[in-house]
């Protein structure tokens, strides 16, 4: 039961089980949510972060954030205004409502002119301006959208000494392997943690949903089991159709740094098209907050080498030994069928490109391994990188970003789709394997986050 803002009278109000679990919680670190269309998320989270305030009136600030605030305007503000309507608040009253960019809201929790809570809306595609205020609370939707950073960032600023307890919510629908699902897909209580993750159906929520939703949903995607499991079960998947790359963001996802000779550069290939495919890469710090390095992308091949000399020739004008390039470790990193000898000519094809560049370079090394990682298991590496902020393409390689936002799977198969003409896929297969040997050991999940201040 719930009390209307004027509490003049009761309101009978009923509340999902897994948000009444989450309201009466105020042990648990993060709260974890991951539902399918249509299951109440936003409006249980809507309630959840409400009650929150309502527990910690000495707390003046929390944040709710969106994807975009596209997505704070048609989603979370009418969730705000569906509840107030619902508990008989009043705009002015009880609540104030600001919609300029960034939007905010003030919610009155007591007699006193002084007695408001600010919501900040924030906008997870601008992470960067995720700063200023100290929260006790709050809300991520729609996380699977959303990069890890935007989370890391909430939480180095959930510190207001002035909350009873601090918590977190982050509730979305899930949309393949990234960091949400790193995070999120566990049952129930994770003691280690501190953190509970609820599963919702959207079959669940079927009340509140129009007649019919759940059957046009699979007229569209019931093909798909995957997507099925995660978009009306709430289930992590891998999704196997479509475009293969769906964390790459080739607004988001892109860097500007220059190039530094004096770090070592791997340069990586792929030999199973015409023309030859290199994607140069180093670790770099992208910013100066960051406590990890991205591996970000510093130049590709021009697209119209045929031969492996043509391509090494392409690789040093880039990295011209005579500017400061000579003494630069170069690592040679691709698909391993490149250390497979030939019955045409001697060596491999990684021995002729390390031939050709120890002509040029003083510290020349194959670092390629005799296997290559299974396309499904690379792909999702590479995902998860993109999710994290470990994998960033530089500004100008434009044929590596069209490759990641153009390469697809093979209408039900777990297989990347190669047409015969293909000249897209092989700038995002080289630099993948750099990427998937780079991090597949390592676990993205335990990423230092940044010390926070009190």
């Amino acid at each position: 039961m719930s009390q209307s803002a004027n509490a003049t009278k009761p309101i009978q109000i009923e509340y999902a089980d897994w948000v009444s679990d989450c309201i009466d919680d105020q042990t648990t670190d993060v709260l974890w949510v991951h539902g399918g269309l249509g299951c109440g998320k936003t409006f249980g989270a809507v309630q959840i972060h409400d009650n929150w305030i309502l527990e910690n009136l000495r707390c003046k600030a929390s944040w709710f954030i969106e994807p975009t605030h596209g997505k704070v305007e048609d989603t979370a503000i009418p969730a705000w205004l569906e509840w107030f309507d619902l508990i008989e608040a009043r705009e002015g009253r009880d609540f104030k409502l600001y919609r300029s960019k960034p939007q905010k809201l003030l919610i009155r929790t007591g007699k006193q002119k002084k007695d408001w809570h600010t919501i900040y809306f924030h906008s997870a595609d601008r992470p960067n301006l995720m700063v200023g205020n100290k929260i006790g609370f709050f809300t991520l939707d729609e996380a699977g959208d959303a990069k890890f950073e935007v989370f890391e960032r909430a939480t180095t600023r959930r510190r207001d000494l002035n909350a009873s307890y601090l918590q977190s919510l982050v509730v979305g629908a899930p949309q393949g392997l990234n960091w949400f699902a790193d995070y999120a897909n566990f049952v129930d209580y994770d003691s280690q943690k501190n953190e509970r993750s609820f599963e919702l159906w959207t079959e669940d929520n079927a009340h509140h949903l129009a007649p019919g939703y759940i059957e046009s949903c699979l007229k569209v995607f019931g093909h798909n089991t995957s997507k099925v499991n995660s978009w009306l079960y709430g289930k992590f998947t891998s999704f196997h159709e479509g475009q293969a790359y769906p964390e790459y963001n080739d607004q988001k996802d892109r860097h500007s740094l220059d190039p530094d000779p004096n770090l070592p550069l791997h340069v990586c290939w792929d030999w199973n098209v015409q023309p030859l495919a290199w994607v140069a890469t180093q670790n770099r710090y992208v910013d100066n907050d960051s406590l990890i390095k991205a591996i970000c992308t510093m130049g590709e091949s021009d697209g119209t080498s045929g031969l492996i000399s043509e391509a090494c020739v392409d690789f040093i004008s880039r990295f011209n030994p005579r500017r400061g390039w000579k003494r630069t470790p170069i690592k040679i990193q691709g698909y391993a069928t490149g250390k497979a000898r030939s019955v045409r000519k001697a060596g491999t094809n990684f021995d002729e490109v390390e031939r050709i560049f120890r002509e040029f370079y003083d510290n020349v090394e194959v670092i390629a391994p005799s296997s290559n990682p299974g396309v499904e298991v690379r792909v999702e590496t590479v995902n998860r990188a993109f999710s994290y902020g470990r994998f960033l393409i530089h500004v100008n390689d434009e044929q590596t970003s069209r490759s990641f936002l153009s390469t697809t799977w093979k209408e039900n198969e777990r297989k990347l789709s190669k047409p015969s003409d293909d000249r897209i896929t092989h700038y995002s297969d080289a630099v993948g394997y750099d990427v998937f040997w780079q991090l597949h050991d390592e676990d993205l999940a335990k990423i230092p986050r940044r010390k926070i201040i009190y």
